[in-house]
């Protein structure tokens, strides 16, 4: 991460978007849930490529194609 980046707590812990979320019925752990989902995919790209050989544009393809 850069140093100029925020954490999700930080990003979470803000007021406008502490407003936004309650308007919209989003809650904290729907955000967390989220971020650990496409975390945990982009893991497993990074793997496959690793393992492969494949760019991560063949293997969206690749998904793509299987989904």
């Amino acid at each position: 991460m850069r140093p100029d980046e925020l954490t999700l707590d930080q990003i979470l812990a803000d007021p406008i978007v502490r407003l936004l979320m309650a308007r919209d019925g989003v809650a904290d752990r729907d955000i967390r849930a989220l971020a650990a989902e496409v975390g945990a995919r982009l893991a497993q790209r990074r793997r496959a490529v690793a393992r492969t050989g494949f760019g991560v544009s063949e293997h969206l393809l690749l998904d793509r194609q299987a989904g």
